[in-house]
């Protein structure tokens, strides 16, 4: 009887893991849907969470986007945690500092990254620049 009760918990256990797993597959999924077409959207959690920004185009400061769940600035600034580009002929490059200054990385259209301390750069991005291109970035 005790053999049961244990096995009865570790199924519970496992499918309320996989239960919740497939919750927050879903609500990633239903942000990155909000993001509008030829825009390129930032959200300051990971997995696309919280706050959004959608912009187009260069951009020499985010720091002029205000945000007031962004703590640090309460701005854009250094705010970014995850990213969808969501255009069809647009390649982003993200840079640390404002006015294109300090490291960067570059998304290709129709990309999208989850975690940006996947690639060191969670609440790091301060400007952008926006450019058209027929095939990589």
């Amino acid at each position: 009887m005790h053999f049961r009760r244990r096995m009865y918990a570790i199924f519970a256990s496992a499918v309320l893991a996989i239960l919740a797993s497939f919750s927050v597959a879903q609500e990633a999924q239903a942000a990155v849907g909000d993001c509008p077409s030829s825009y390129m959207c930032a959200w300051n959690g990971t997995n696309y969470n919280g706050a959004r920004l959608q912009i187009q185009g260069t951009n020499h400061n985010w720091g002029v986007f205000s945000e007031p769940n962004c703590g640090k600035y309460f701005t854009w600034n250094d705010c970014a945690s995850s990213l969808y580009n969501h255009t069809s002929n647009s390649c982003f490059r993200f840079y640390a500092n404002a006015d294109f200054i300090g490291g960067y990385h570059t998304l290709k259209h129709g990309d999208l990254i989850a975690n940006l301390g996947s690639w060191a750069y969670d609440n790091v991005i301060s400007s952008d620049i926006q450019y058209t291109t027929s095939g990589g970035c």
